[in-house]
């Protein structure tokens, strides 16, 4: 019985989710590969490469809705 459950499938991710985890993954080992007193700014640095991809006006509204989710 253990041996069937271990066989079925998985229900499918939300692809939304899916890309969320991917990116939380993909900061999480950012944030693993450099020295915990550069973190800050390599936070920072990240954050001015996503503001020039985004563009001033979304790159405002994503910080204002992360203040505002915790």
């Amino acid at each position: 019985m253990v041996e069937e459950a271990a066989f079925e499938q998985a229900p499918e991710q939300d692809p939304a989710e899916a890309a969320r985890e991917a990116i939380w993954l993909a900061l999480s080992e950012g944030l693993d590969a450099v020295a915990a007193d550069d973190r800050d700014g390599f936070l920072t640095r990240l954050a001015l490469l996503l503001g020039d991809s985004a563009g001033e006006s979304d790159f405002a509204e994503a910080v204002a809705l992360a203040q505002s989710i915790r």
